[in-house]
């Protein structure tokens, strides 16, 4: 679950609500189903090279709000990542992982979740 509670010693430092507090959270936790993916990149280093430059380019933009029509360049932003590869790199992870996959679900419904943000 991401912590390391048999290495971490309990001493003086610790309130006294610390193992109630560990109790609480080993209840709702979940082990994360990417804790140990590995993919391989070596065929898509470049391309995942060109999209870390197009995100250099339109993300601080977007962030500091340096744009006069956010919706226009987030769409531009978009055409570059696919010409840069992205369904090749999203294709390369997705074929690391099992079709059922949460990461793969999310990311997919994130996609339909933007397409379908009304222009203001």
């Amino acid at each position: 679950m991401g912590r390391n509670d048999d290495l971490e010693l309990q001493d003086e430092s610790w309130w006294d609500g610390t193992d109630d507090l560990i109790s609480s959270l080993d209840k709702i936790g979940y082990d994360y189903p990417f804790e140990n993916l590995i993919v391989d990149t070596t065929a898509i280093e470049a391309k995942q090279a060109a999209l870390a430059n197009v995100l250099a380019k339109y993300i601080p933009q977007l962030a500091y709000g340096q744009v006069d029509d956010p919706k226009a360049t987030v769409d531009q932003m978009r055409e570059e990542l696919k010409a840069a590869g992205y369904d090749d790199v999203k294709a390369a992870i997705e074929a690391g992982t099992e079709c059922s996959n949460p990461l793969v679900e999310l990311v997919s419904s994130l996609e339909e979740v933007s397409e379908e943000v009304p222009a203001e």
